[in-house]
């Protein structure tokens, strides 16, 4: 931020010094400086929560994630570590939702790392026919090249009834996942 600062002071110095262009440039100053520490206090939030969650320390996690949506209500990446949250603690519905809801906010977050390896986990760990279905379908949104060999095993390690369930899914999910990496 030091150097966003003397940049404008640089900037301000090269300018004429009319008093529309100086608080043109103070007004623009301002905004940069406070863009940057939003975006320092996001990063901040995401470091917590994940140092929290490697902790196992889930109610601290989620009281973090409390006290920023206070700050920014409705805000994907929260959303999207609220579902890192609802995974760590066994949740799989839960985390799904929130994947989702998050995902249709922002889809660039389909290449965080976090949440694609709990959409693969989800998948080899889901119990009932719902949750795998879910995690299969989520997969195949993710479109994540590391997941075609849980996509797979859970393919063959299927029973009839899994097959019925949620076989459909994963073959989608496959098929996209394979259609991307070409």
């Amino acid at each position: 931020m030091a150097l966003a600062a003397t940049a404008w002071a640089r900037l301000a110095a090269a300018l004429p010094r009319s008093r529309p262009r100086r608080l043109l440039l103070t007004s623009g100053a301002l905004v940069a400086v406070a863009l940057a520490a939003v975006l320092q206090r996001d990063a901040s939030v995401d470091a917590e929560v994940a140092a929290l969650l490697a902790r196992g320390e889930h109610a601290k996690a989620r009281a973090v994630l409390e006290r920023a949506e206070a700050r920014r209500p409705a805000d994907a990446q929260l959303e999207k570590l609220r579902g890192d949250v609802a995974c760590a603690r066994g949740a799989a519905g839960e985390c799904l939702r929130r994947y989702r809801v998050a995902l249709a906010a922002r889809p660039e977050l389909r290449g965080d790392p976090t949440l694609r390896a709990n959409a693969r986990n989800l998948l080899a760990t889901a119990q009932g026919c719902g949750a795998r279905r879910a995690a299969a379908e989520l997969l195949g949104e993710l479109r994540d090249p590391a997941a075609l060999p849980a996509l797979e095993q859970a393919r063959r390690s299927s029973g009839m009834f899994a097959a019925l369930c949620a076989g459909d899914a994963v073959d989608r999910a496959i098929a996209a996942t394979r259609a991307s990496a070409r």
